[in-house]
């Protein structure tokens, strides 16, 4: 599971790498070591696009507890509310003792924002053709934890994440992100493009089950028992009373 090291900083092209990486992995199962950046450019544009009708892919607040507001450029926050729709483009904050989960439709899954977090939704792009059903998601979490619950993504999707110093593609399963870096991975799989302060970014492939997790500096390691609990806890945590 060793990193496929890069030589230029990730700050130039955040998004490129996830779809670079994506269409390695199409074509090669083994990573090995060679210069990211020059494929991440080249096979960013080669990957398939789905030839369907563009539209936007609903993102809706299906449960909630605490203070929350939501923002897009040129209004001031309003009040997160149960079936409120949240825009591409807007700043999902979450106060103190709050907890804000977004449903993207039973197809797709939803994720959770935790107390004392920021969330952009940078993209929220959909496709549907007779051929396929694709999406592009794409968030940025400079503050705080996202946890999720994303089924399997299809060939051409993507819904990734990027933090203070990484870029985490996911293609499903559950998880916890944090702005730091640190990623926890109880199903399914994560590619983890960590961009650390001084030298070159390296790409990390986590599966499970077993559960996993990444830090950024012990990079991929089993994950304890007790950090399973917690990240159980806090995606099984029922908002409201059925």
């Amino acid at each position: 599971m060793g990193p496929a090291k890069a030589g230029t900083p990730y700050s130039q092209r955040p998004f490129l790498f996830a779809a670079g990486f994506y269409a390695l992995l199409m074509m090669k199962d083994c990573i090995g070591r060679f210069s990211v950046l020059a494929s991440v450019i080249a096979l960013a544009a080669a990957v398939p696009a789905a030839h369907g009708q563009s539209k936007t892919l609903k993102a809706e607040v299906w449960d909630m507890r605490g203070p929350a507001t939501v923002s897009v450029p040129g209004t001031p926050p309003r009040t997160i509310e149960q079936g409120t729709v949240i825009p591409a483009g807007a700043v999902v904050k979450t106060g103190v003792g709050a907890v804000v989960d977004i449903s993207f439709g039973k197809n797709i899954g939803f994720v959770r924002l935790p107390q004392n977090t920021v969330l952009n939704i940078s993209k929220l792009d959909a496709s549907d053709s007779k051929d396929t059903k694709s999406f592009d998601v794409q968030f940025a979490l400079p503050e705080g934890t996202l946890l999720g619950d994303v089924r399997e993504l299809p060939e051409g999707a993507k819904f990734d994440v990027r933090t203070t110093n990484a870029l985490v593609g996911i293609r499903g399963g559950k998880f916890r992100i944090q702005s730091e870096g640190y990623v926890v991975l109880l199903s399914g799989t994560i590619f983890n493009v960590n961009i650390p302060a001084s030298g070159d970014p390296s790409l990390y492939k986590l599966n499970a089950p077993p559960a996993v997790y990444f830090s950024p500096t012990e990079a991929v390691r089993p994950a304890p028992p007790p950090l399973v609990q917690e990240v159980q806890g806090q995606l099984q945590t029922r908002l409201r009373s059925p």
